[in-house]
């Protein structure tokens, strides 16, 4: 319940492209997630929340790009990375 709810806010946020919002609220489930301890039954909603993670932190870090702050850019850039390091984009 309280999962679904921090995914439905992390969307409105991310729509909204308060970026950095959504991807707290993205991480946030992934916390309660680990916590719940039954990967199985909430597996659609962790790949949501890791999807959401690295749309909503790789938007931040263009953001921050083009206003030439490169290495918060960079910064934000790694967080994403660590959920998704097979990603060859970031």
């Amino acid at each position: 319940m309280v999962m679904a709810l921090n995914l439905r806010r992390a969307e409105e946020h991310r729509k909204a492209k308060r970026y950095d919002s959504a991807a707290l609220l993205y991480e946030e489930a992934i916390r309660l997630a680990r916590k719940l301890g039954n990967p199985k039954a909430i597996a659609r909603d962790v790949t949501k929340a890791r999807e959401g993670i690295v749309y909503s932190r790789l938007r931040l870090a263009k953001s921050l790009q083009d206003q030439d702050f490169f290495k918060e850019a960079d910064e934000v850039a790694a967080k994403a990375q660590v959920y998704d390091p097979d990603n060859s984009r970031l």
